[in-house]
C-alpha cells in the first residue's frame, strides 16, 4: 500500500480529522487549497445562525478565527469527552437530543475541509448550549410575562469554554457553571437517585391497592423503597411506619398511621411523573439561582408563599392566597416601584360583568353593600338612573371601583407592578384565608399575610403607614420606593426545607395531572 494511503488509513483509525496538513497554518486558522483564509464566522453565516441554538455566542467565540476542536495542537479527547457528556445529559436533567448529539456522533470521521469547519462550529454550539442550560435552566418560557425582560446572563460562558478547552480537566471546567448550594444539590441528588432507579432493567412501577400499613402489603413496601423513604435492609413494621410518616411530611399531608385516599393517589403516581417534576423544578432553581446576589421578591404559586431575598439572605417570608384553578395566578416578572396606601380597587371587567352585574340586575343596592362607585369615560357618575338589565358581558361601558377603606378588597396596602393581567400583591380585608393549608382562593391576585412587614422591608418608612386601625375617609396615597424591587411570580412544585424535599400540589396541572 502506498505510503500516502497508509497515512490516510492511520488517521481514520485514530478517529482524527482528514485534512491536508497545509490547510492548517501555525495560527490554527483555516485556509483553502489556494491559500486564502476561510472565515469561521462567514461559514457560520453561510449555514445560518438559526440552525444553531446560540449562534450569537458561537459568532463571538470565533473572534480570532481559530480552530478550537480541530486545531493542530488539539486531539480528539475534548471532542469525545463532550460527546460522552451530551450522551448522558439526562444525568443533569437535560435532554441529550438538544445538543446536536446525533449529528456530531455521525461526524466523528471527516474527509473534507468544509465538513470539518461545520463540525467545529457545531461542537462549539453544542458545548455552549449545554453550559447555558446547565447554568440557566434552558431557553424555556419560564414566565408568561416579563415586564423587565429579565434573562440571566451574568456568566461568561465563552471564556469558560475557552478555559475548559485548554485545561487538563475539560469536563470539570465545563460543568463548573452548574449552580451549587444545599437546596440545589438536594434536589439534584434525588433526581439522579430516582433516574438510576428508573433505568434499572428490573424496575417496575407498582400500584398499591391496599391501604393497610403492614409488611404484607408488598406494593406499599416496594413503593416506599423506590421513593427513598424505606431502607432496603429495614424489614420492621416500625421502619415502615417511619417511612410512611416521612412521605406524609414531605408531601405536606397530615401525619397519621393510616393511608387516606389522596395519599394513595400520590403514592401511585408513576416514577416517570416524579422525574418530570424534578426536572421541571431543577430548571426553576437554575434560573432563579442567578438572582442570588440581588434584592427581589419570589412568590411561589404552588407553595402559596412569598419570600423576600436580599443578597441571597431571606429577609421575610409570608403566607399568600393565590388564584383558583379556574382563575390562576400568572407567572411573571415585573418591578414594584411604589406602594399604594389605602388604594382603590378597580374591579376587573370579567368580575364586574360576570359576577357583580347579575346581582345588580336583581338588587341595585348591591353597589352600596360593596361600597362601589360607577365610572363612565373616566368620571364618577350617579348609578340611580342606570338600567342594569340593559347591559351584558358584551355590552358594559362602565367601570366599577371600590372606595378605599375598611371594606376594600385590597385592604390598606397595594404593591403595584406592571402586567397585562391586572394582578398585584395586596393586603386583604378577609384574613381567614391565611388559616387554610392550601390557599388557592383568589381571582388571580396575590394576597399577602404580612403587608406591613413587606412594605417596610421594601423601604417604606414605618411611620408612613399605620395598619393598627382602619380609617374610613383616607384618600389613596402613593408612596414611591427608594429603589424598584423585582418580583418573580414562579411555579415551583418542589422546595427544600431543612435538607428535605417538600412536594407541593401541581394545582394548575402545569407538569402533569395525577392519574
Amino acid at each position: 500500500m502506498p505510503a500516502g494511503r497508509s497515512f490516510f488509513m492511520l488517521l481514520l483509525l485514530m478517529n482524527t480529522v482528514i485534512i491536508n496538513p497545509f490547510q492548517i497554518i501555525a495560527q490554527n486558522t483555516v485556509t483553502n487549497y489556494a491559500g486564502y483564509t476561510i472565515s469561521l464566522r462567514d461559514q457560520l453565516n453561510k449555514i445560518g445562525t438559526n440552525n444553531f441554538y446560540h449562534g450569537k455566542m458561537v459568532y463571538e467565540f470565533y473572534e480570532e478565527n481559530e480552530l478550537k476542536w480541530f486545531s493542530s495542537y488539539s486531539n480528539s479527547a475534548n471532542r469525545n469527552n463532550l460527546l460522552n457528556l451530551l450522551a448522558n445529559a439526562d444525568l443533569y436533567a437535560l435532554n441529550p437530543g438538544s445538543y446536536h448529539y446525533t449529528f456530531l456522533e455521525a461526524k466523528k470521521v471527516l474527509t473534507n475541509i468544509e465538513d470539518t469547519i461545520n463540525a467545529e462550529l457545531f461542537y462549539t454550539d453544542a458545548a455552549l448550549s449545554f453550559m447555558h442550560d446547565l447554568a440557566y435552566g434552558g431557553d424555556y418560557n419560564f414566565v408568561q410575562y416579563n415586564a423587565v425582560k429579565y434573562h440571566p446572563d451574568n456568566l461568561d460562558l465563552i471564556s469558560a469554554l475557552r478555559l475548559a478547552l485548554t485545561s487538563k480537566n475539560f469536563v470539570g471546567n465545563l460543568i463548573r457553571v452548574e449552580p451549587t448550594g444545599d437546596k440545589y444539590n438536594c434536589l439534584k441528588q434525588e433526581y439522579v437517585r430516582m433516574l438510576a432507579l428508573y433505568k434499572r432493567q428490573d424496575f417496575k412501577d407498582v400500584v398499591i391497592r391496599s391501604k393497610e400499613v403492614k409488611l404484607s402489603n408488598v406494593n406499599l413496601v416496594i413503593k416506599l423503597r423506590q421513593l427513598g423513604y424505606l431502607n432496603e435492609a429495614d424489614t420492621t413494621i416500625k421502619g415502615l411506619a417511619a417511612a410512611l410518616e416521612k412521605f406524609q411530611r414531605q408531601y405536606l399531608l397530615p401525619v397519621q398511621s393510616s393511608i387516606k385516599d389522596y395519599s394513595l393517589k400520590i403514592l401511585n403516581e408513576p416514577i416517570e411523573h416524579k422525574l418530570e417534576a424534578l426536572r421541571w423544578n431543577i430548571r426553576w432553581y437554575r434560573w432563579l439561582n442567578l438572582m442570588k446576589d440581588r434584592k427581589f421578591i419570589s412568590i411561589n404559586i404552588p407553595a402559596n408563599r412569598l419570600t423576600f431575598f436580599d443578597s441571597g439572605i431571606t429577609k421575610l417570608e409570608s403566607r399568600m392566597v393565590v388564584g383558583k384553578t379556574s382563575t390562576p395566578t400568572p407567572t411573571l416578572i415585573s418591578e414594584i416601584k411604589n406602594v399604594i396606601y389605602y388604594p382603590y380597587w378597580n374591579v376587573p371587567y370579567s368580575i364586574a360583568t360576570k359576577e357583580i352585574l347579575p346581582v345588580l340586575k336583581r338588587n341595585r343596592g348591591y353597589l352600596q353593600v360593596l361600597d362601589l362607585e360607577v365610572l363612565y369615560k373616566g368620571n364618577v357618575i350617579a348609578s340611580s338612573g342606570i338600567n342594569w338589565s340593559a347591559y351584558s358581558v358584551s355590552n358594559f361601558p362602565f367601570r366599577l371601583r371600590q372606595r378605599p377603606g375598611c371594606n376594600n378588597s385590597l385592604g390598606r396596602l397595594k404593591f403595584d407592578f406592571d402586567n397585562p393581567y391586572h394582578v398585584y400583591i395586596h393586603d386583604t380585608n378577609v384574613k381567614l384565608g391565611f388559616l387554610a393549608k392550601r390557599r388557592f382562593f383568589s381571582h388571580g391576585c396575590m394576597r399577602v399575610e404580612k403587608p406591613f412587614e413587606l412594605a417596610v422591608a421594601l423601604g417604606v418608612p414605618p411611620e408612613k403607614i399605620d395598619l393598627s386601625e382602619c380609617l374610613e375617609d383616607k384618600k389613596p396615597e402613593i408612596i414611591p420606593l427608594p429603589k424598584a424591587v423585582a418580583v418573580f411570580v414562579i411555579y415551583a412544585t418542589i422546595d427544600v426545607v431543612n435538607g428535605e424535599l417538600q412536594w407541593h400540589d401541581d394545582e394548575y396541572h402545569k407538569i402533569r395531572k395525577l392519574k
